[in-house]
C-alpha cells in the first residue's frame, strides 16, 4: 500500500490482534452483526466483506445461507477466519476467504449485490488516498443498483476532547471456562493535523477474588473521518450516501452518535 501522507512508524501487531480479536469485538456495538445480517438478507447476490477480520460478520451471513467472499490483508486474520468456519460446519461454496489489500483491490470481473466494510475498518487504512481507493475499488465491484455499506466511528470534538490521554472503560467480558474475568480498556491519543488516533488498549485478566493474573497491551492506530469527508469520498467513487445512521438500531444520526453508518448506492 502507497502511503503518501505522514503516518506512525511503528505498524499494529495483527498477529497479536488475531488472538484476541474476538474478544474485543464480544463488547463492541450492540446490533451490528445482525445490522448487517438483516441487510444481506434483502440481497439476492453474492456479498463482499472488506477487512473480513475472524469472520465474525462472513460466517454468520454465510451461515443463513449468503454467499460471501472476505478479503483481508493479514493472514492471521484469515487464519482464525479459517479455523472458525470449519468448526461451525459451514456448506462449501459459501465463504471464500482472499488475502489482499483492499485499497488495491481487483478481483477480475467479478460483481457483488452488497459491499460491507464493518468494524471501523476503513479507519485502519492510515491515508486520505488510501481511504479513498478503498471506497472507490467496492464502488468497482458493485452491480448497478448494489449497496456499499460501512461504518466508522464517530470522532466528535467531544470525544477527542474528553477522551485524549485518559484511560476509559471498553467492557467486561466473563470467561466461565477459565472461570476469570477479561477487564478491556483504552488510552486515546488524538493528532487532529494528521486525523490520526493511536490508541493503546489493555486486557486486564483477573481471577474471582480480583488478583491481576495477566495485562496485555495492544496498539490500534486509526485515520478518522468526518461525516462530510466520509461523503465526499462517497460521491468521488459514482455513489450515492442513501442513508447515515448514528447506531445499530437504524436511529438517526447526530454530533453526539457514537457511529456513522453510511448505506450508499451505486449510481447508475
Amino acid at each position: 500500500m502507497s502511503q503518501q501522507s505522514a503516518v506512525p512508524s511503528a505498524p499494529m501487531d495483527y498477529e497479536q490482534w488475531a488472538r484476541v480479536y474476538d474478544l474485543f469485538y464480544a463488547v463492541g456495538p450492540e446490533l451490528e452483526v445482525e445490522f448487517y445480517l438483516d441487510l444481506m438478507r434483502g440481497c439476492d447476490a453474492p456479498v463482499l466483506e472488506l477487512g473480513v477480520g475472524t469472520g465474525r460478520v462472513a460466517i454468520p451471513a454465510a451461515l443463513e445461507g449468503n454467499r460471501v467472499v472476505g478479503v483481508d490483508l493479514h493472514p492471521s486474520m484469515l487464519e482464525v477466519a479459517k479455523s472458525k468456519s470449519a468448526t461451525a460446519g459451514l456448506a462449501p461454496g459459501y465463504l471464500e476467504l482472499i488475502h489482499g489489500d483492499m485499497t488495491e483491490l481487483s478481483l477480475e470481473y467479478r460483481c457483488f449485490g452488497m459491499v460491507i466494510i464493518p468494524g471501523n475498518s476503513l479507519a485502519l487504512v492510515l491515508t486520505a488516498e488510501g481511504q479513498q481507493a478503498t471506497v472507490t475499488a467496492a464502488a468497482e465491484h458493485l452491480r448497478p443498483g448494489g449497496a456499499l455499506v460501512f461504518s466508522l466511528y464517530n470522532a466528535s470534538d467531544q470525544v477527542i476532547d474528553n477522551d485524549d490521554n485518559e484511560q476509559f472503560l471498553l467492557g467486561v467480558v466473563d470467561d466461565q471456562i477459565d472461570r476469570v474475568r477479561h477487564v478491556l480498556s483504552g488510552i486515546n491519543q488524538f493528532d487532529r493535523s494528521q486525523q490520526i488516533n493511536d490508541c493503546t488498549q489493555f486486557i486486564d485478566t483477573v481471577s474471582q477474588d480480583g488478583a491481576l493474573l495477566q495485562r496485555q497491551e495492544l496498539r490500534v492506530v486509526t485515520r478518522y473521518l468526518t461525516r462530510a469527508q466520509a461523503e465526499s469520498m462517497v460521491t468521488r467513487a459514482s455513489l450515492k450516501v442513501e442513508r447515515v445512521y448514528g447506531d445499530f438500531d437504524c436511529s438517526g444520526y447526530s454530533e453526539s452518535s457514537d457511529e456513522m453508518i453510511f448505506v450508499c448506492t451505486k449510481v447508475a
